[in-house]
Protein backbone atom coordinates (compact mmCIF):
# COMPACT_ATOMS: atom_id res chain seq x y z
CA UNK A 1 0.00 0.00 0.00
CA UNK A 2 2.61 2.37 1.25
CA UNK A 3 4.29 1.96 -2.88
CA UNK A 4 1.49 3.10 -4.17
CA UNK A 5 1.61 6.42 -2.88
CA UNK A 6 3.14 8.64 -4.84
CA UNK A 7 5.88 10.71 -3.56
CA UNK A 8 5.54 14.43 -4.59
CA UNK A 9 8.84 17.05 -4.90
CA UNK A 10 9.72 18.53 -2.22
CA UNK A 11 8.16 22.09 -2.10
CA UNK A 12 10.41 24.89 -2.32
CA UNK A 13 12.03 26.40 0.16
CA UNK A 14 11.35 23.67 2.73
CA UNK A 15 13.40 20.71 4.15
CA UNK A 16 11.91 17.31 5.51
CA UNK A 17 13.96 15.19 8.03
CA UNK A 18 11.34 12.43 8.73
CA UNK A 19 9.43 10.99 5.72
CA UNK A 20 5.83 12.26 5.62
CA UNK A 21 2.33 12.03 3.94
CA UNK A 22 0.34 15.25 3.66
CA UNK A 23 -2.96 15.59 2.80
CA UNK A 24 -3.83 16.97 -0.19
CA UNK A 25 -0.58 17.38 -1.58
CA UNK A 26 1.47 13.73 -1.25
CA UNK A 27 4.26 12.05 0.06
CA UNK A 28 7.30 14.01 0.94
CA UNK A 29 10.70 12.24 1.78
CA UNK A 30 13.02 12.93 4.45
CA UNK A 31 16.35 11.83 5.84
CA UNK A 32 14.53 9.20 7.86
CA UNK A 33 11.41 7.02 7.14
CA UNK A 34 9.80 5.93 10.40
CA UNK A 35 6.69 5.25 9.01
CA UNK A 36 6.71 1.26 9.40
CA UNK A 37 7.32 1.24 13.33
CA UNK A 38 5.97 4.47 14.69
CA UNK A 39 4.06 2.20 17.37
CA UNK A 40 7.99 1.40 18.54
CA UNK A 41 9.35 4.53 18.33
CA UNK A 42 6.53 5.95 20.25
CA UNK A 43 7.24 3.46 22.94
CA UNK A 44 3.54 1.56 22.41
CA UNK A 45 2.35 4.49 24.74
CA UNK A 46 -1.66 5.62 24.68
CA UNK A 47 -1.91 9.42 23.91
CA UNK A 48 -5.97 9.54 23.70
CA UNK A 49 -6.62 12.34 26.15
CA UNK A 50 -2.79 13.23 27.25
CA UNK A 51 -0.84 17.29 27.02
CA UNK A 52 1.82 15.88 25.11
CA UNK A 53 5.02 17.49 24.96
CA UNK A 54 7.00 16.82 21.59
CA UNK A 55 10.74 17.99 22.28
CA UNK A 56 12.53 19.18 18.79
CA UNK A 57 9.82 18.07 16.28
CA UNK A 58 11.96 18.68 12.85
CA UNK A 59 9.05 18.84 10.47
CA UNK A 60 6.58 17.51 12.95
CA UNK A 61 5.88 13.70 11.72
CA UNK A 62 5.40 12.59 15.22
CA UNK A 63 3.98 15.72 16.94
CA UNK A 64 1.31 14.74 14.06
CA UNK A 65 1.28 11.62 14.58
CA UNK A 66 0.46 11.80 18.73
CA UNK A 67 -2.35 14.64 17.76
CA UNK A 68 -3.71 12.04 15.06
CA UNK A 69 -4.34 9.45 18.28
CA UNK A 70 -5.72 12.05 20.36
CA UNK A 71 -3.46 14.05 21.59
CA UNK A 72 -3.00 17.95 22.58
CA UNK A 73 0.51 18.40 21.29
CA UNK A 74 3.19 21.03 22.18
CA UNK A 75 6.38 21.50 20.63
CA UNK A 76 9.68 23.20 21.55
CA UNK A 77 11.97 23.87 19.18
CA UNK A 78 15.26 25.56 18.50
CA UNK A 79 13.91 28.09 15.80
CA UNK A 80 16.51 30.14 13.48
CA UNK A 81 17.48 32.60 16.34
CA UNK A 82 18.63 29.95 19.26
CA UNK A 83 21.74 28.56 19.19
CA UNK A 84 22.54 24.94 19.06
CA UNK A 85 24.64 23.02 20.95
CA UNK A 86 27.20 23.38 18.30
CA UNK A 87 30.73 21.15 18.57
CA UNK A 88 33.17 23.96 18.26
CA UNK A 89 35.23 22.32 16.19
CA UNK A 90 38.03 25.30 15.61
CA UNK A 91 38.48 24.45 11.62
CA UNK A 92 34.78 24.90 11.09
CA UNK A 93 33.59 27.38 13.68
CA UNK A 94 32.42 30.71 12.46
CA UNK A 95 29.68 32.89 10.72
CA UNK A 96 29.31 30.80 7.68
CA UNK A 97 28.74 27.31 9.73
CA UNK A 98 26.16 29.70 11.68
CA UNK A 99 24.05 31.06 8.81
CA UNK A 100 24.27 27.49 7.16
CA UNK A 101 22.65 25.76 10.41
CA UNK A 102 20.26 28.78 10.77
CA UNK A 103 19.35 28.60 6.91
CA UNK A 104 18.83 24.56 7.56
CA UNK A 105 16.55 25.54 10.58
CA UNK A 106 14.40 27.63 8.46
CA UNK A 107 13.90 24.95 5.85
CA UNK A 108 12.87 22.19 8.40
CA UNK A 109 10.91 24.73 10.17
CA UNK A 110 9.18 25.89 6.80
CA UNK A 111 8.31 22.11 6.34
CA UNK A 112 6.74 22.08 9.62
CA UNK A 113 3.91 24.69 9.10
CA UNK A 114 3.62 23.59 5.73
CA UNK A 115 2.54 20.33 6.97
CA UNK A 116 0.74 21.99 9.81
CA UNK A 117 -1.53 23.91 7.60
CA UNK A 118 -2.44 20.98 5.38
CA UNK A 119 -3.42 19.04 8.51
CA UNK A 120 -5.61 21.53 9.96
CA UNK A 121 -3.39 20.83 13.14
CA UNK A 122 -3.18 22.60 16.11
CA UNK A 123 -0.49 21.50 17.36
CA UNK A 124 1.51 24.43 19.07
CA UNK A 125 4.79 25.40 18.05
CA UNK A 126 7.11 27.26 20.77
CA UNK A 127 10.63 28.26 20.08
CA UNK A 128 13.21 27.64 22.40
CA UNK A 129 16.18 24.54 23.70
CA UNK A 130 15.42 22.05 25.96
CA UNK A 131 17.03 23.37 28.78
CA UNK A 132 14.99 25.47 29.06
CA UNK A 133 11.34 23.13 29.46
CA UNK A 134 9.95 24.66 32.47
CA UNK A 135 9.90 28.24 31.65
CA UNK A 136 8.36 27.31 28.58
CA UNK A 137 5.39 25.38 28.92
CA UNK A 138 3.17 24.34 31.95
CA UNK A 139 3.17 20.60 33.01
CA UNK A 140 2.04 18.00 30.71
CA UNK A 141 1.29 13.88 30.75
CA UNK A 142 3.98 12.62 28.36
CA UNK A 143 6.83 13.94 26.90
CA UNK A 144 8.86 12.49 23.71
CA UNK A 145 12.39 13.21 23.13
CA UNK A 146 12.60 11.62 19.79
CA UNK A 147 16.51 11.88 18.86
CA UNK A 148 17.86 14.56 20.44
CA UNK A 149 20.21 13.19 22.85
CA UNK A 150 22.85 13.04 20.85
CA UNK A 151 22.60 16.41 19.46
CA UNK A 152 22.84 17.98 23.27
CA UNK A 153 26.11 18.82 25.14
CA UNK A 154 24.70 17.68 28.41
CA UNK A 155 21.79 14.60 27.79
CA UNK A 156 21.29 14.43 31.33
CA UNK A 157 20.70 18.38 32.39
CA UNK A 158 18.11 18.36 28.84
CA UNK A 159 15.99 14.93 30.55
CA UNK A 160 15.67 16.29 33.92
CA UNK A 161 14.28 19.82 32.37
CA UNK A 162 11.86 18.01 30.22
CA UNK A 163 10.99 15.49 33.61
CA UNK A 164 10.22 19.10 35.47
CA UNK A 165 7.24 19.56 33.49
CA UNK A 166 5.93 15.73 32.96
CA UNK A 167 2.87 13.97 35.22
CA UNK A 168 3.05 10.80 33.53
CA UNK A 169 5.36 9.34 30.85
CA UNK A 170 8.68 10.15 29.28
CA UNK A 171 9.75 8.63 26.16
CA UNK A 172 12.98 8.30 24.58
CA UNK A 173 14.14 7.56 21.42
CA UNK A 174 17.69 7.35 20.22
CA UNK A 175 19.36 6.18 17.26
CA UNK A 176 21.80 2.89 18.09
CA UNK A 177 24.60 3.52 15.80
CA UNK A 178 26.96 1.58 18.42
CA UNK A 179 25.46 -2.16 18.62
CA UNK A 180 27.90 -3.76 20.55
CA UNK A 181 27.30 -5.86 23.49
CA UNK A 182 30.03 -3.86 25.64
CA UNK A 183 28.26 -0.58 24.60
CA UNK A 184 24.53 -1.61 24.55
CA UNK A 185 24.57 -3.37 27.92
CA UNK A 186 26.94 -0.70 29.33
CA UNK A 187 25.81 2.12 31.84
CA UNK A 188 27.72 4.84 29.44
CA UNK A 189 28.28 7.20 26.66
CA UNK A 190 30.66 7.47 23.71
CA UNK A 191 31.67 10.84 22.20
CA UNK A 192 31.26 10.93 19.25
CA UNK A 193 32.96 14.26 17.48
CA UNK A 194 36.67 13.91 16.07
CA UNK A 195 38.88 17.22 15.24
CA UNK A 196 39.56 15.52 11.89
CA UNK A 197 36.06 14.92 11.07
CA UNK A 198 34.40 18.59 10.37
CA UNK A 199 31.17 17.36 8.93
CA UNK A 200 30.42 15.98 12.44
CA UNK A 201 29.22 19.53 14.28
CA UNK A 202 26.52 18.64 15.21
CA UNK A 203 26.65 15.30 17.19
CA UNK A 204 27.91 15.34 21.04
CA UNK A 205 27.31 11.57 22.35
CA UNK A 206 25.92 7.74 21.30
CA UNK A 207 24.42 7.01 25.04
CA UNK A 208 23.26 3.81 25.96
CA UNK A 209 19.38 2.05 26.89
CA UNK A 210 20.97 1.53 30.24
CA UNK A 211 22.01 5.31 30.87
CA UNK A 212 19.07 6.54 29.81
CA UNK A 213 17.18 3.85 32.24
CA UNK A 214 19.41 4.64 35.22
CA UNK A 215 18.90 8.66 34.77
CA UNK A 216 15.11 8.22 34.24
CA UNK A 217 15.28 5.82 37.78
CA UNK A 218 16.88 8.95 39.15
CA UNK A 219 14.29 11.71 38.39
CA UNK A 220 11.46 9.40 39.74
CA UNK A 221 10.32 7.07 37.04
CA UNK A 222 10.12 3.82 38.55
CA UNK A 223 7.98 1.86 35.75
CA UNK A 224 10.48 1.65 32.74
CA UNK A 225 10.66 -0.33 29.58
CA UNK A 226 13.25 -0.77 26.44
CA UNK A 227 12.58 -1.87 23.06
CA UNK A 228 14.15 -1.69 19.86
CA UNK A 229 13.10 -1.47 16.34
CA UNK A 230 14.45 -0.17 12.97
CA UNK A 231 13.68 2.35 10.51
CA UNK A 232 14.94 3.05 7.31
CA UNK A 233 18.12 5.79 6.64
CA UNK A 234 17.57 7.71 3.40
CA UNK A 235 20.54 10.58 3.23
CA UNK A 236 21.57 13.48 4.56
CA UNK A 237 24.41 15.38 2.79
CA UNK A 238 27.21 13.53 4.30
CA UNK A 239 25.85 10.24 3.84
CA UNK A 240 24.10 8.88 0.93
CA UNK A 241 24.07 5.30 1.90
CA UNK A 242 20.19 4.03 2.22
CA UNK A 243 20.30 1.43 5.36
CA UNK A 244 18.10 0.25 7.80
CA UNK A 245 19.53 1.34 11.27
CA UNK A 246 18.48 0.02 15.20
CA UNK A 247 17.12 2.82 17.61
CA UNK A 248 15.99 1.68 21.11
CA UNK A 249 12.65 3.21 23.21
CA UNK A 250 12.69 3.44 26.48
CA UNK A 251 9.52 4.59 28.26
CA UNK A 252 9.83 5.66 32.01
CA UNK A 253 6.52 6.29 34.00
CA UNK A 254 5.66 7.14 37.35
CA UNK A 255 4.35 5.14 39.77
CA UNK A 256 1.38 6.98 41.25
CA UNK A 257 0.36 7.90 44.33
CA UNK A 258 -1.99 9.71 46.15
CA UNK A 259 -1.79 12.07 49.56
CA UNK A 260 -4.79 10.95 51.04
CA UNK A 261 -6.24 12.41 54.52
CA UNK A 262 -3.81 14.48 57.02
CA UNK A 263 -2.20 16.62 54.95
CA UNK A 264 -1.70 19.38 53.24
CA UNK A 265 -1.47 21.43 49.23
CA UNK A 266 1.46 20.69 47.93
CA UNK A 267 4.12 23.24 47.98
CA UNK A 268 7.53 23.47 45.32
CA UNK A 269 10.61 25.34 44.77
CA UNK A 270 12.74 24.42 42.62
CA UNK A 271 13.94 20.59 42.34
CA UNK A 272 12.03 20.15 45.78
CA UNK A 273 8.74 19.13 46.36
CA UNK A 274 6.81 18.67 49.82
CA UNK A 275 3.70 18.40 51.87
CA UNK A 276 3.45 19.55 55.37
CA UNK A 277 0.77 17.15 57.61
CA UNK A 278 -1.52 18.44 59.34
CA UNK A 279 -2.60 15.09 61.76
CA UNK A 280 -0.78 12.48 63.75
CA UNK A 281 -2.08 9.64 61.57
CA UNK A 282 -1.29 11.24 57.40
CA UNK A 283 -1.78 8.27 55.05
CA UNK A 284 -0.27 7.79 51.23
CA UNK A 285 -1.98 5.82 49.10
CA UNK A 286 0.32 3.63 46.59
CA UNK A 287 -0.49 2.55 43.51
CA UNK A 288 1.45 -0.29 41.81
CA UNK A 289 0.88 -1.74 37.90
CA UNK A 290 -0.98 -4.70 37.03
CA UNK A 291 1.07 -7.82 37.49
CA UNK A 292 3.93 -5.43 39.14
CA UNK A 293 3.82 -6.50 42.71
CA UNK A 294 7.06 -7.40 43.67
CA UNK A 295 10.06 -5.81 45.33
CA UNK A 296 10.37 -1.48 45.22
CA UNK A 297 12.03 1.23 47.13
CA UNK A 298 10.52 4.64 48.81
CA UNK A 299 13.21 7.31 49.60
CA UNK A 300 12.33 10.97 50.82
CA UNK A 301 12.90 13.26 53.77
CA UNK A 302 11.21 14.33 56.63
CA UNK A 303 10.95 17.53 58.67
CA UNK A 304 9.52 18.82 61.68
CA UNK A 305 8.96 21.78 63.57
CA UNK A 306 9.60 20.66 66.73
CA UNK A 307 11.24 17.22 68.11
CA UNK A 308 8.55 14.59 66.91
CA UNK A 309 8.86 10.74 66.99
CA UNK A 310 7.09 9.06 63.83
CA UNK A 311 6.34 5.24 63.06
CA UNK A 312 5.34 4.74 59.56
CA UNK A 313 3.55 1.68 58.66
CA UNK A 314 2.68 -0.36 55.45
CA UNK A 315 -0.16 -2.33 55.17
CA UNK A 316 -0.24 -1.65 59.09
CA UNK A 317 3.46 -3.77 59.02
CA UNK A 318 6.14 -1.53 60.72
CA UNK A 319 8.83 -0.81 58.00
CA UNK A 320 10.22 2.66 60.14
CA UNK A 321 10.64 4.34 63.11
CA UNK A 322 12.51 7.69 64.52
CA UNK A 323 12.76 10.94 65.98
CA UNK A 324 12.63 13.85 63.54
CA UNK A 325 13.69 16.95 64.64
CA UNK A 326 13.99 20.71 62.43
CA UNK A 327 16.45 19.63 60.10
CA UNK A 328 15.85 17.31 57.50
CA UNK A 329 15.98 13.23 58.23
CA UNK A 330 16.84 10.89 54.62
CA UNK A 331 14.67 8.03 54.73
CA UNK A 332 15.61 5.25 52.12
CA UNK A 333 13.54 1.87 52.62
CA UNK A 334 15.19 -0.47 50.11
CA UNK A 335 13.56 -3.83 48.91
CA UNK A 336 10.22 -3.05 50.59
CA UNK A 337 7.63 -5.88 49.50
CA UNK A 338 4.61 -4.12 47.45
CA UNK A 339 1.76 -6.29 46.73
CA UNK A 340 -0.05 -5.52 43.33
CA UNK A 341 -2.80 -2.66 43.27
CA UNK A 342 -3.24 -0.09 46.22
CA UNK A 343 -1.13 -0.12 48.73
CA UNK A 344 -1.56 2.32 52.52
CA UNK A 345 1.49 3.91 54.34
CA UNK A 346 0.56 5.46 56.81
CA UNK A 347 2.84 8.04 59.22
CA UNK A 348 1.98 7.88 62.70
CA UNK A 349 3.49 10.24 64.93
CA UNK A 350 3.79 11.10 68.86
CA UNK A 351 2.81 14.50 69.15
CA UNK A 352 -0.31 16.99 68.05
CA UNK A 353 0.97 19.62 65.36
CA UNK A 354 0.91 22.77 66.26
CA UNK A 355 0.30 26.01 64.53
CA UNK A 356 2.91 26.88 61.74
CA UNK A 357 3.92 30.44 62.55
CA UNK A 358 2.09 33.66 63.80
CA UNK A 359 1.41 34.40 60.07
CA UNK A 360 0.44 31.14 59.54
CA UNK A 361 -2.76 29.43 61.11
CA UNK A 362 -2.60 26.00 59.76
CA UNK A 363 -1.88 23.26 61.87
CA UNK A 364 1.58 21.40 61.16
CA UNK A 365 3.04 18.39 62.41
CA UNK A 366 5.95 17.19 59.78
CA UNK A 367 6.11 16.93 56.16
CA UNK A 368 7.48 14.69 53.70
CA UNK A 369 9.65 16.13 50.84
CA UNK A 370 10.67 14.31 47.64
CA UNK A 371 8.44 11.36 48.35
CA UNK A 372 9.38 8.66 45.31
CA UNK A 373 8.92 5.48 45.09
CA UNK A 374 10.41 3.20 42.13
CA UNK A 375 9.96 -0.58 41.42
CA UNK A 376 12.83 -2.61 41.04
Amino acid sequence: MKNKIKTKKIPEDCMFYHTIYIPDFGLCEGSWDCRDAVDSYLGGVNFEGKKVLDIGPANGFFSFEMENRGAEVVAIDLGQETEWDIVPNAKIFGDASKQGRQNAVRLVENAFWFAHKRFKSKVQLIYGSAYETPNLIDRVDIALMGNVLQHLRDPFRAIEQVANVVDETIIITETLWDESDGFANSVGMSFIPRADVQEVDHSWWQVSPPLVMEILRLLGFGDITCGYHKHKFNWTSTDHRPRMVKHFTITGTRLKHAFLEGWHAEENEGNNFWRWSSSRDARILLSVPQEGGGRGNLSFQLLSLKPNNIRIRLNGREIWHGTIKNNFQTVSLRKIKFQEGDTLLQFQCEDEPIQASKSDDRLVGFAVYNFCKEMI
